[in-house]
Protein backbone atom coordinates (compact mmCIF):
# COMPACT_ATOMS: atom_id res chain seq x y z
CA UNK A 1 0.00 0.00 0.00
CA UNK A 2 1.07 3.58 -0.64
CA UNK A 3 4.13 4.43 -2.94
CA UNK A 4 7.28 2.42 -3.03
CA UNK A 5 9.88 2.54 -0.13
CA UNK A 6 12.42 0.96 -2.32
CA UNK A 7 14.95 1.77 0.65
CA UNK A 8 12.75 -0.80 2.32
CA UNK A 9 12.59 -2.87 -0.47
CA UNK A 10 16.39 -3.75 -0.47
CA UNK A 11 16.36 -4.03 3.21
CA UNK A 12 13.58 -6.73 3.33
CA UNK A 13 15.21 -8.12 -0.18
CA UNK A 14 18.05 -8.81 1.65
CA UNK A 15 16.66 -10.41 5.00
CA UNK A 16 14.78 -12.52 2.24
CA UNK A 17 17.55 -13.94 0.57
CA UNK A 18 19.54 -14.37 4.49
CA UNK A 19 15.94 -16.41 5.80
CA UNK A 20 15.48 -18.00 2.57
CA UNK A 21 19.65 -19.80 2.66
CA UNK A 22 19.19 -20.58 6.27
CA UNK A 23 15.76 -22.48 5.85
CA UNK A 24 17.25 -24.39 2.49
CA UNK A 25 20.21 -25.52 4.98
CA UNK A 26 17.83 -26.52 7.72
CA UNK A 27 15.71 -28.13 5.51
CA UNK A 28 18.70 -30.30 3.61
CA UNK A 29 20.02 -30.93 7.05
CA UNK A 30 16.40 -32.06 8.61
CA UNK A 31 16.07 -34.54 5.56
CA UNK A 32 19.66 -35.91 5.33
CA UNK A 33 18.86 -36.70 9.22
CA UNK A 34 15.42 -38.57 8.42
CA UNK A 35 16.97 -40.45 5.33
CA UNK A 36 19.85 -41.90 7.49
CA UNK A 37 18.40 -42.28 11.09
CA UNK A 38 14.84 -41.12 11.57
CA UNK A 39 14.62 -42.08 15.03
CA UNK A 40 16.93 -39.67 15.50
CA UNK A 41 14.33 -36.56 13.75
CA UNK A 42 13.03 -35.51 17.58
CA UNK A 43 17.13 -33.81 17.71
CA UNK A 44 15.19 -31.56 15.01
CA UNK A 45 12.55 -29.84 17.43
CA UNK A 46 15.12 -27.55 20.05
CA UNK A 47 17.09 -26.18 16.45
CA UNK A 48 13.96 -26.05 14.61
CA UNK A 49 11.71 -23.72 17.31
CA UNK A 50 15.26 -21.58 18.15
CA UNK A 51 15.23 -20.70 14.49
CA UNK A 52 11.51 -20.25 14.72
CA UNK A 53 12.05 -18.15 17.45
CA UNK A 54 14.57 -15.67 16.58
CA UNK A 55 12.91 -14.97 13.44
CA UNK A 56 10.36 -13.75 15.71
CA UNK A 57 12.52 -11.43 17.73
CA UNK A 58 14.31 -10.13 14.68
CA UNK A 59 11.16 -9.04 13.21
CA UNK A 60 9.68 -8.02 16.35
CA UNK A 61 13.09 -5.47 17.20
CA UNK A 62 13.40 -4.45 13.70
CA UNK A 63 9.49 -3.02 13.86
CA UNK A 64 10.17 -1.25 17.62
CA UNK A 65 12.90 0.21 15.73
CA UNK A 66 10.65 1.47 12.48
CA UNK A 67 8.38 2.86 14.91
CA UNK A 68 10.90 4.48 17.32
CA UNK A 69 12.53 5.88 14.70
CA UNK A 70 8.67 6.93 12.95
CA UNK A 71 8.32 8.98 16.70
CA UNK A 72 12.04 10.32 16.53
CA UNK A 73 11.26 12.22 12.97
CA UNK A 74 7.76 13.59 13.89
CA UNK A 75 8.74 14.52 17.42
CA UNK A 76 11.36 16.68 15.28
CA UNK A 77 8.67 17.98 13.22
CA UNK A 78 6.41 19.36 16.14
CA UNK A 79 9.55 20.40 17.99
CA UNK A 80 10.63 22.43 14.58
CA UNK A 81 6.87 24.26 14.76
CA UNK A 82 7.06 25.09 18.35
CA UNK A 83 7.69 28.75 17.90
CA UNK A 84 6.11 28.59 14.15
CA UNK A 85 3.03 27.13 12.34
CA UNK A 86 2.20 23.24 12.84
CA UNK A 87 3.87 22.23 9.12
CA UNK A 88 0.67 19.71 8.80
CA UNK A 89 1.63 18.55 5.11
CA UNK A 90 4.86 17.12 6.35
CA UNK A 91 3.81 15.76 9.60
CA UNK A 92 0.91 14.21 7.25
CA UNK A 93 2.97 12.72 4.59
CA UNK A 94 5.58 10.66 7.81
CA UNK A 95 2.37 8.93 8.98
CA UNK A 96 1.04 7.96 5.20
CA UNK A 97 4.55 6.70 4.60
CA UNK A 98 4.80 5.04 8.16
CA UNK A 99 1.29 2.99 7.95
CA UNK A 100 1.83 2.53 4.05
CA UNK A 101 -1.57 4.46 3.78
CA UNK A 102 -2.93 5.97 1.32
CA UNK A 103 -4.50 8.62 2.80
CA UNK A 104 -3.41 11.14 5.74
CA UNK A 105 -6.23 13.65 7.38
CA UNK A 106 -5.81 16.05 10.08
CA UNK A 107 -8.94 18.70 11.55
CA UNK A 108 -7.65 21.69 13.73
CA UNK A 109 -10.70 23.19 15.37
CA UNK A 110 -10.07 26.83 15.83
CA UNK A 111 -7.95 27.15 19.29
CA UNK A 112 -8.83 31.38 19.33
CA UNK A 113 -12.14 33.12 18.49
CA UNK A 114 -12.44 34.63 15.00
CA UNK A 115 -11.00 31.41 13.17
CA UNK A 116 -12.64 28.61 11.49
CA UNK A 117 -11.97 24.97 11.71
CA UNK A 118 -9.57 23.94 9.05
CA UNK A 119 -8.93 20.48 7.26
CA UNK A 120 -5.89 19.30 5.59
CA UNK A 121 -5.74 16.33 3.50
CA UNK A 122 -2.84 14.56 2.12
CA UNK A 123 -3.46 11.57 -0.64
CA UNK A 124 -0.94 9.50 -2.79
CA UNK A 125 2.69 10.88 -3.03
CA UNK A 126 1.69 12.31 -6.77
CA UNK A 127 -0.96 13.97 -5.53
CA UNK A 128 -0.63 17.89 -3.89
CA UNK A 129 -1.85 18.27 -0.29
CA UNK A 130 -5.51 19.95 0.37
CA UNK A 131 -5.90 22.87 2.67
CA UNK A 132 -9.74 23.99 3.21
CA UNK A 133 -11.68 25.98 5.38
CA UNK A 134 -14.86 24.02 7.07
CA UNK A 135 -18.32 25.08 8.57
CA UNK A 136 -20.40 23.97 11.50
CA UNK A 137 -19.81 22.86 14.73
CA UNK A 138 -17.57 20.29 16.77
CA UNK A 139 -19.91 17.02 16.75
CA UNK A 140 -20.68 17.37 12.91
CA UNK A 141 -16.73 17.81 12.05
CA UNK A 142 -15.31 15.14 14.06
CA UNK A 143 -18.51 12.75 15.18
CA UNK A 144 -19.48 11.98 18.69
CA UNK A 145 -16.60 9.23 19.37
CA UNK A 146 -13.73 11.38 18.91
CA UNK A 147 -15.63 14.42 20.69
CA UNK A 148 -15.94 12.10 23.81
CA UNK A 149 -12.07 10.87 23.30
CA UNK A 150 -12.63 7.46 21.72
CA UNK A 151 -10.87 6.58 18.98
CA UNK A 152 -12.29 4.39 16.08
CA UNK A 153 -10.43 1.46 14.00
CA UNK A 154 -12.07 1.09 10.82
CA UNK A 155 -11.50 -2.83 9.41
CA UNK A 156 -12.04 -4.47 5.53
CA UNK A 157 -14.21 -6.90 7.29
CA UNK A 158 -16.47 -4.11 8.70
CA UNK A 159 -19.98 -4.92 7.54
CA UNK A 160 -21.26 -1.97 5.60
CA UNK A 161 -23.64 0.69 7.02
CA UNK A 162 -22.43 0.08 10.37
CA UNK A 163 -20.26 2.95 10.26
CA UNK A 164 -21.84 6.03 12.10
CA UNK A 165 -18.28 8.37 12.16
CA UNK A 166 -18.57 11.30 9.90
CA UNK A 167 -14.51 10.35 8.83
CA UNK A 168 -15.04 6.86 7.35
CA UNK A 169 -16.52 8.05 3.77
CA UNK A 170 -15.91 4.19 2.25
CA UNK A 171 -12.80 4.08 3.25
CA UNK A 172 -11.89 0.27 3.73
CA UNK A 173 -9.43 0.38 6.65
CA UNK A 174 -8.75 3.86 8.60
CA UNK A 175 -7.93 4.69 12.54
CA UNK A 176 -8.77 7.69 13.41
CA UNK A 177 -8.11 9.78 16.60
CA UNK A 178 -9.11 12.53 18.49
CA UNK A 179 -5.91 16.03 19.28
CA UNK A 180 -6.07 16.05 22.98
CA UNK A 181 -5.09 19.29 24.48
CA UNK A 182 -5.97 20.65 28.33
CA UNK A 183 -9.26 22.04 26.99
CA UNK A 184 -10.21 19.09 25.39
CA UNK A 185 -10.60 17.37 21.93
CA UNK A 186 -9.50 20.45 19.64
CA UNK A 187 -8.99 18.10 16.81
CA UNK A 188 -8.71 14.51 14.94
CA UNK A 189 -6.22 13.06 12.76
CA UNK A 190 -6.96 9.85 10.11
CA UNK A 191 -4.81 7.68 8.19
CA UNK A 192 -6.68 5.44 5.96
CA UNK A 193 -6.97 3.78 2.68
CA UNK A 194 -10.09 3.15 -0.05
CA UNK A 195 -8.18 0.20 -1.46
CA UNK A 196 -9.75 -3.01 -1.39
CA UNK A 197 -6.34 -5.23 -0.59
CA UNK A 198 -5.02 -3.36 1.53
CA UNK A 199 -3.96 -4.72 4.96
CA UNK A 200 -6.24 -3.98 8.36
CA UNK A 201 -4.54 -1.85 11.10
CA UNK A 202 -3.76 -3.65 14.61
CA UNK A 203 -4.19 -2.52 17.61
CA UNK A 204 -0.22 -1.81 17.90
CA UNK A 205 -0.90 0.56 14.86
CA UNK A 206 -3.76 2.48 16.62
CA UNK A 207 -1.45 3.06 20.23
CA UNK A 208 1.58 4.44 17.67
CA UNK A 209 -1.07 6.70 15.93
CA UNK A 210 -2.33 7.80 19.25
CA UNK A 211 0.99 8.47 20.83
CA UNK A 212 1.54 10.65 18.34
CA UNK A 213 -1.45 12.26 18.50
CA UNK A 214 -0.81 12.83 21.87
CA UNK A 215 1.97 14.80 21.18
CA UNK A 216 0.32 17.06 18.31
CA UNK A 217 -2.05 18.11 20.16
CA UNK A 218 0.04 19.25 22.88
CA UNK A 219 1.53 21.57 20.07
CA UNK A 220 -1.39 22.82 18.56
CA UNK A 221 -2.31 24.20 21.84
CA UNK A 222 1.02 25.88 22.45
CA UNK A 223 1.02 27.39 19.25
CA UNK A 224 -2.12 28.43 19.47
CA UNK A 225 -1.05 30.06 22.85
CA UNK A 226 1.83 31.53 21.68
CA UNK A 227 0.19 32.98 19.22
CA UNK A 228 -2.45 34.75 21.45
CA UNK A 229 1.01 35.99 23.67
CA UNK A 230 2.08 37.29 20.80
CA UNK A 231 -1.26 39.32 19.88
CA UNK A 232 -1.79 40.26 23.22
CA UNK A 233 2.10 41.18 23.63
CA UNK A 234 1.63 43.32 20.02
CA UNK A 235 -1.69 45.14 21.84
CA UNK A 236 0.61 45.98 24.61
CA UNK A 237 3.36 47.86 22.61
CA UNK A 238 1.07 49.55 20.17
CA UNK A 239 -0.57 51.26 23.61
CA UNK A 240 2.46 51.86 24.83
CA UNK A 241 4.27 53.59 22.37
CA UNK A 242 1.46 56.06 21.39
CA UNK A 243 0.99 56.51 24.89
CA UNK A 244 1.51 60.70 25.93
CA UNK A 245 2.29 59.40 28.85
CA UNK A 246 6.05 59.00 30.03
CA UNK A 247 6.70 55.17 31.09
CA UNK A 248 9.42 53.17 32.07
CA UNK A 249 9.88 49.56 32.04
CA UNK A 250 12.12 47.88 34.67
CA UNK A 251 13.19 44.53 34.95
CA UNK A 252 13.04 42.80 38.92
CA UNK A 253 16.72 44.44 39.45
CA UNK A 254 15.35 47.76 38.28
CA UNK A 255 17.40 47.21 35.06
CA UNK A 256 15.21 49.74 32.41
CA UNK A 257 14.63 47.82 29.78
CA UNK A 258 11.81 50.03 27.63
CA UNK A 259 10.97 54.05 28.02
CA UNK A 260 8.21 55.27 25.57
CA UNK A 261 9.19 58.10 22.87
CA UNK A 262 7.78 60.76 24.66
CA UNK A 263 10.60 60.77 27.06
CA UNK A 264 12.20 62.60 24.61
CA UNK A 265 9.56 65.18 24.53
CA UNK A 266 9.03 65.31 28.46
CA UNK A 267 12.58 64.96 29.72
CA UNK A 268 14.68 65.89 26.34
CA UNK A 269 16.58 62.40 25.96
CA UNK A 270 16.21 59.63 23.71
CA UNK A 271 14.53 56.64 24.86
CA UNK A 272 17.75 54.19 24.31
CA UNK A 273 20.00 56.28 26.62
CA UNK A 274 19.15 54.69 29.65
CA UNK A 275 18.33 51.00 28.24
CA UNK A 276 20.66 49.02 30.64
CA UNK A 277 20.84 51.02 33.41
CA UNK A 278 19.46 50.65 36.93
CA UNK A 279 16.68 52.93 37.92
CA UNK A 280 18.09 51.99 41.39
CA UNK A 281 21.61 53.96 40.59
CA UNK A 282 19.27 57.51 39.11
CA UNK A 283 17.39 58.13 42.19
CA UNK A 284 19.02 60.31 45.36
CA UNK A 285 20.76 57.95 47.95
CA UNK A 286 18.41 59.20 50.46
CA UNK A 287 15.76 57.66 48.15
CA UNK A 288 17.54 54.55 47.08
CA UNK A 289 15.77 52.19 49.70
CA UNK A 290 12.46 53.47 49.48
CA UNK A 291 12.63 52.83 46.08
CA UNK A 292 14.00 49.38 45.91
CA UNK A 293 11.22 48.44 48.35
CA UNK A 294 8.44 49.73 46.03
CA UNK A 295 10.26 47.97 43.49
CA UNK A 296 10.55 44.55 45.30
CA UNK A 297 7.09 44.60 46.27
CA UNK A 298 5.52 45.72 42.71
CA UNK A 299 7.32 42.62 40.97
CA UNK A 300 6.50 40.21 43.91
Amino acid sequence: GGAPRWRRFVQLLGFGIVVAVMNGSFGLLAVSVLWSSPESAWLLIVPGAMTFFAYRLYTSEREKKVRLEFLYRSTRTLQRSADNELEVPTLLTSIRDMFGAGRAEMVLLPVTSGSRPTRTVLGRAEQRPVIEELDGDASALLGRGLLEGRSVMISPTREAGRADDVWERHLRRAMVVPLKGERGVIGGLLVGDEDTHAQGFDAADLTLLETLANHVGATVERAGLSATLQRSEERFRSLVQNSSDVITVIDSDTTITYQTPSIERVLGYEPSALIGTKLIDLVHPDDAARVAALCRRTTR
